[in-house]
């Protein structure tokens, strides 16, 4: 989040919408969901690509795909 701000402030991180969906995060396989909304995808991949540590610990947070709805990014992405 910080990332975002740095770049967007905080004006521009409310309108990403950014929203962690909690209940869809595989710890073991590293790999969850997040909402934001749709008009802001590219904007919030920008601030992923920013983002070097996460807790202390060194982190990559890369895009793995979009999708309209939720349940098709479950299927898509999730699944398997």
């Amino acid at each position: 989040a910080d990332s975002g701000r740095k770049l967007y402030g905080e004006l521009g991180m409310a309108e990403l919408g950014l929203i962690p969906v909690k209940e869809r995060w595989n710890h073991e396989k590293q790999i969850g969901l997040v909402r934001v909304n749709n008009k802001h995808v590219n904007h919030i991949k920008a601030a992923f690509a920013l983002i070097t540590k996460i807790d202390n610990h060194k982190a990559i947070i890369s895009s793995i795909g979009t999708s309209g709805i939720m349940k098709k990014a479950i299927e898509r992405y999730m699944a398997g």
